[in-house]
């Protein structure tokens, strides 16, 4: 389970600046860090504008928690 927010410019310029920004930001990482070790970002569409998703998950896969001791 997890929940989200997504927010969207609806054709403000500095929203869209913005976007530019982050794809920069993206393109930066991409030429530095190893293409396996990078997820490509692209900014989602919402009633096809771009726009911004944020996310987080209410619960943790066993496998997945970082507090969890080593399994033997």
């Amino acid at each position: 389970m997890r929940q989200s927010v997504t927010i969207t410019g609806l054709k403000e310029p500095m929203f869209a600046k913005a976007i530019d920004e982050l794809t920069s930001i993206q393109n930066l990482f991409a030429r530095r860090v190893n293409k396996d070790d990078l997820e490509l970002w692209q900014p989602p569409n919402y009633n096809n504008l771009p726009s911004v998703e944020f996310s987080n998950r209410y619960f943790t896969h066993l496998s997945e928690d970082p507090h969890l001791p080593p399994s033997r």
